[in-house]
């Protein structure tokens, strides 16, 4: 099962940890279909340093090259299931 709300806390304690002092919300997005997670943060880190905490949570991700949503598979996914994609987004 899908539980894009472990997934959501999980991604929020692991990136206040790594970067601490910067604003970071993650939030998931109103819907009953919804289980993806929103990651807005303000300066501070890149967002590959952001992407490499955010995707481990990721059990399936949209592919704009085929068209299609993509399965994979973490340690994470497997145990709590995951969210169906991370959307980031720098300001600043």
């Amino acid at each position: 099962a899908v539980l894009p709300t472990q997934s959501l806390v999980q991604t929020r304690k692991l990136l206040r940890a790594a970067f601490p002092g910067v604003k970071i919300s993650v939030t998931q997005p109103r819907g009953s279909m919804v289980s993806s997670i929103d990651v807005t943060w303000t300066g501070g880190p890149e967002r590959s340093e952001v992407a490499a905490i955010c995707r481990r949570f990721e059990s399936s991700y949209f592919d704009g090259m085929t068209d299609s949503t993509v399965s994979k598979s973490t340690a994470w996914t497997d145990t709590f299931g995951g969210c169906s994609g991370v959307f980031l987004r720098r300001e600043g």
